[in-house]
């Protein structure tokens, strides 16, 4: 529309669809006049930003920042009063002005009056096509809205389908998450009862490990015990050796006592015969030797 409104041969239009790009292209192009479309987002905000340029705000007068803009063109915007504003801003004179010798008793008004009028039917015999060429778009477009439709009822009732299955899948996962949840908690429950029978056989281990010490040492008294009891016996017949010496030279001992005892006795025997013949002498009665 801003296109339509504008003579070409005197106007370059720039059209931009979002704030962003808008900056960019005002800071390449520095244009003469900005329209900006009050429905835009952040539209206000680019406006507080050109301040103290010319802009024509395209909306309603009570949209925020639309008091600092230029001239405000409400919508539905009429085009007559789009090109009455750029001609006023730009200081553009109207297209095909007729002179005065030409205008008889018509004054500049009408002229422009009737430029206005004939743009305006321009406009409405486009317009009319507008329409026409809408009018198969939206009969080609309902067609086409129904080949849609039965596109997406189909595919519906594939997601549908789909849906259906996914929902069976996720059951099935749920109920196996569920037996799987349960046979952990049946898992954990093995786990605390081995970890007490490890606990346990820990316990028996150290006690056992205690026992083998007490053995071991138990084991080396016995060694040390049987290395006395082999010296024991050692020194047994050591002395059972040096007893029956003992015994033999007591033997020994009390058959040279009985020998001697036997000799003093025959030396008392001849002492005392000794003796009577020594009493007997010369003088008692002979004897023979």
């Amino acid at each position: 529309m801003v296109q339509a409104a504008c003579d070409l041969e005197h106007v370059t239009v720039h059209e931009v669809r979002d704030v962003e790009s808008a900056r960019e292209l005002i800071e390449s192009e520095d244009p003469d006049v900005v329209m900006l479309a009050g429905d835009l987002d952040d539209a206000a905000e680019l406006l507080v930003e050109l301040l103290g340029q010319t802009i024509i705000w395209l909306g309603s007068e009570g949209d925020p920042g639309a008091e600092m803009a230029t001239e405000v063109l409400a919508k539905p915007i009429d085009i007559v009063s789009m090109q009455m504003a750029l001609e006023t801003h730009l200081q553009l004179s109207p297209p095909e002005v007729l002179s005065a010798p030409e205008l008889g008793d018509e004054g500049p008004d009408t002229t422009r009056i009737a430029v206005v009028e004939a743009e305006r039917d321009a406009l409405l015999a486009e317009v009319e096509v507008l329409r026409h060429e809408t009018g198969l778009v939206k009969r080609e477009a309902q067609a086409a809205n129904g080949a849609v439709k039965r596109s997406v009822d189909e595919q519906l009732e594939q997601y549908k389908t789909k849906l259906a299955d996914a929902m069976a899948a996720l059951d099935t996962q749920r109920r196996t998450a569920e037996a799987l949840q349960s046979a952990y908690g049946e898992v954990e429950q093995s786990h605390g009862k081995l970890l007490q029978r490890y606990e346990a056989l820990e316990a028996e281990r150290d006690a056992l490990a205690e026992r083998s010490r007490d053995v071991s040492s138990l084991r080396e008294q016995l060694e040390l015990a049987q290395r006395d009891n082999a010296i024991l016996k050692a020194r047994l017949a050591e002395t059972a050796v040096q007893a029956d010496n003992a015994k033999r030279a007591l033997g020994l001992r009390a058959s040279t006592q009985h020998e001697a005892e036997e000799a003093m006795s025959e030396v008392g025997w001849w002492q005392d015969a000794l003796k009577e013949a020594v009493e007997d002498g010369p003088q008692g009665p002979s004897s023979e030797p």
